[in-house]
């Protein structure tokens, strides 16, 4: 019989379990911070980068808010003509303003950036009111220049007063040099004072349309009227009287020609009508009268005929080829003018 080989076991059973020595030994938490600390600082630099773009949008719309009601401050600062009062205002407004949208701001980051952008700001509104008022002061002073003026220019042209006309040159120069001297370019007052005899010519043109401005238009014509005066002031002031003087010629024209239609004749300057208006409307005027004229005395021969004859004479009445429109209407209203007799035959008759 075949025996079995048997074995012995030398060892003991022991619950230890195997394993393979490395000999490196590394905490199980320094494998972990380790493996998370780019991430956590990715997060991190985002989460303050986020926390950034927030201050700056809450301060810009702080800022936004805020300027709407300082551009009304800087409005009414830059309607003054004093600078010390236009600074005071936004100086004074301008920190209620601030105080009121910084009271609002979340941290002291948005905080620090609105109260930067709105100084910034209010530097800039007190450069642009400066310029405003800098012009304010100057459009006051002319004003009060003017007043004065026109005031000593009234004075010598309508009050009579043949001190005051003997002065007038001589108080505008003063005038002009209390108010101007150092304060504007040499060049712009000396030629300021250099046309103070223009100035007077002007007063006393405007003085004469007012009075008599056909009279104005012809002074004006001349060049040995107003010699102080400069061409483009010359053409402004006769334009002006023409257009004060044309209306006034236009119902001249009118009335004598009515009073023509009745054989009655009134005054009329048909110069004027020639060197107001022209040589076409001239030359149709004189067409005209000579129409009227025509008719009034075929109108007198027609009412003064014996009764059959009127006819004939409405049929004489001339219709030229070069005036036809304007024989024609005149014709017609010879033939109305019958019909006007016939009533008054039969009114008589009555």
């Amino acid at each position: 019989m075949v025996k079995i080989p048997t074995f012995k076991a030398e060892g003991t059973v022991t619950t230890d379990i195997g394993v393979t020595q490395t000999g490196v030994q590394i905490p199980l938490a320094s494998n972990i911070g380790t493996a998370l600390a780019p991430i956590t600082k990715s997060v991190t630099k985002h989460a303050v980068q986020e926390k950034n773009f927030e201050n700056k949008t809450e301060a810009l719309k702080l800022e936004n808010e805020s300027l709407l009601e300082l551009v009304d401050v800087f409005e009414k600062a830059g309607k003054l003509d004093n600078k010390e009062k236009a600074f005071e205002i936004i100086q004074n407004e301008s920190e209620i303003i601030k105080n009121k949208y910084e009271s609002q701001a979340s941290n002291k980051h948005v905080s620090t950036m609105f109260n930067n952008n709105f100084y910034a700001e209010v530097q800039k509104g007190i450069f642009k009111t400066n310029s405003r008022v800098s012009k304010n002061m100057l459009d006051s002073l002319d004003l009060q220049v003017s007043t004065k003026k026109n005031r000593l220019l009234t004075e010598a042209y309508l009050s009579d007063n043949p001190l005051a006309f003997a002065l007038i040159g001589s108080e505008l120069e003063k005038l002009y040099e209390d108010t101007y001297k150092d304060r504007i370019d040499d060049d712009q007052y000396n030629e300021l004072v250099a046309n103070i005899p223009a100035e007077l010519q002007i007063f006393e043109v405007n003085q004469l349309i007012t009075k008599d401005p056909l009279l104005a238009i012809q002074k004006l014509r001349n060049k040995e009227e107003f010699k102080d005066l400069k061409l483009e002031d010359r053409i402004t002031l006769e334009r002006e009287a023409l257009l004060s003087y044309k209306p006034i010629l236009d119902e001249n024209i009118k009335n004598y020609l009515v009073a023509l239609e009745n054989n009655e004749t009134i005054p009329l300057d048909q110069n004027a009508v020639k060197e107001i208006f022209g040589n076409e409307a001239y030359k149709n005027f004189k067409e005209t009268e000579k129409n009227i004229i025509n008719y009034s005395t075929y109108k007198v021969n027609l009412f003064n005929s014996k009764i059959g004859d009127e006819r004939a004479i409405i049929e004489s009445f001339p219709v030229t080829n070069e005036n036809y429109a304007e024989d024609l209407k005149y014709k017609q209203k010879l033939i109305n003018s019958l019909s006007v007799k016939d009533e008054l035959m039969k009114e008589d008759a009555a």
